[in-house]
């Protein structure tokens, strides 16, 4: 068992430390701030610690009852404040380097590790926060999911990231959602490679409509059986899934489970030393999957299989070589991609050798060109056609 709740711990650790007119300041004033004071609450820790919490932003007055502050007020509080505690998980590095500039470095409480998972709260579920896995309610619940014009049902595991993500806020990586919602047409035929539970599954059966048609692929038992699940709620028949993980060859592969609490962690390598499970799943090559079932076009594929883009790929040789290829959305994992031997520059290549361009997938699913491949530091969405878009 992983050892859990370190940076629990700490937090109480510094606060126990702590003499009674010993001050410190919170900076970052959102979600995992909130966690914080939550916390502090159930452990029945006073407030009476904390001088502010410091803000970039003036939205608030203040949270749950302590003062937010903005950096110029903070200013004169900070030489006598005996810790900062960073609280901001996206904002971490950029604040850091505010208090480089001041000077004051040396009083940062880091509450996150950017480099090992190490959460306050595993996350929570509408408004309250779970500080322990098991905690988090363990039987599924079917939710209504709504986005623009889509709307379906879900059988959801609170306990999953992905699809705790989907309950709270009604969908999963909201760019790619609403690019996707734009890009797929009504009768067309799409593939979802790394269809986990369902969720762009059942977004494409309803955008291609009763003349189109989803071929998704799930190797991962557990997912595949909520995704049959999810197929069987929304009663598709436009659906047709595949127990399959796509490679350059027609065989079987171990898939590794990195993470029973983040079940899109699938991947033909051990990612991590700590591994949940691993099974024995048959591959097939694209290019053979579509001869036998006989499909005359693929429009469009969306593909997120933690780094095995390139297998995949590669295995689709005549399906993405033709002039009549299908755009693809897809996740560039260089982590993923480089335990399986390639880089993301390779996968790059791969597809611009196949007659493709690459575009970001920005903010509202807008697109922005890259001119040629481009080093990729954490994963990464984007979106490859050959059709001229501009």
């Amino acid at each position: 068992m992983i050892e859990r709740y370190k940076i629990q711990k700490r937090i109480l650790n510094l606060f126990e430390q702590l003499d009674f007119g010993d001050k410190v300041m919170i900076w970052g004033a959102g979600e995992h701030t909130i966690a914080l004071l939550n916390f502090l609450n159930e452990k029945n820790i006073s407030f009476h610690y904390i001088q502010g919490i410091i803000s970039s932003y003036q939205e608030h007055q203040q949270i749950m009852g302590v003062k937010v502050y903005s950096i110029q007020e903070a200013r004169n509080l900070l030489d006598y404040i005996k810790y900062i505690i960073v609280s901001s998980y996206s904002f971490q590095e950029e604040i850091l380097h505010e208090l480089e500039k001041l000077g004051l470095r040396s009083k940062a409480f880091v509450l996150y590790n950017m480099d090992d998972f190490d959460p306050l709260f595993y996350w929570k579920v509408r408004q309250r926060y779970y500080y322990n896995y098991e905690d988090i309610p363990a039987g599924p619940v079917v939710h209504n999911v709504k986005f623009d014009d889509i709307e379906f049902k879900m059988k959801l595991n609170l306990r999953e990231f992905i699809q705790n993500t989907i309950y709270n806020y009604g969908y999963y990586e909201k760019n790619e959602t609403q690019f996707l919602l734009r890009k797929v047409q009504a009768g067309q035929t799409v593939v979802d490679l790394g269809a986990n539970v369902g969720y762009y599954t059942l977004i494409l059966a309803q955008r291609v409509g009763i003349n189109g048609m989803v071929h998704s692929f799930e190797p991962d038992r557990k997912n595949f059986r909520q995704l049959i699940e999810n197929i069987h709620l929304n009663r598709l028949s436009n659906v047709v899934a595949n127990q399959l993980a796509v490679s350059n060859n027609n065989g079987y592969v171990t898939l590794y489970s990195n993470s029973d609490e983040h079940g899109g962690m699938k991947s033909f390598m051990q990612q991590f030393e700590h591994v949940y499970a691993q099974e024995k799943v048959e591959t097939i090559r694209l290019d053979d999957y579509i001869k036998q079932n006989k499909i005359d076009k693929v429009d469009f594929i969306k593909s997120d299989i933690e780094g095995a883009e390139m297998l995949a790929f590669q295995g689709a040789e005549n399906l993405l070589s033709s002039s009549n290829a299908p755009d693809i959305m897809l996740e560039i994992n260089p982590i993923g991609l480089s335990k399986l031997g390639f880089s993301d520059i390779e996968l790059q290549k791969l597809l611009i050798d196949y007659g493709y361009k690459i575009y970001l997938i920005e903010d509202g699913g807008t697109l922005k060109y890259i001119p040629s491949e481009i080093s990729v530091q954490k994963s990464t969405n984007v979106f490859a056609t050959k059709r001229n878009i501009f």
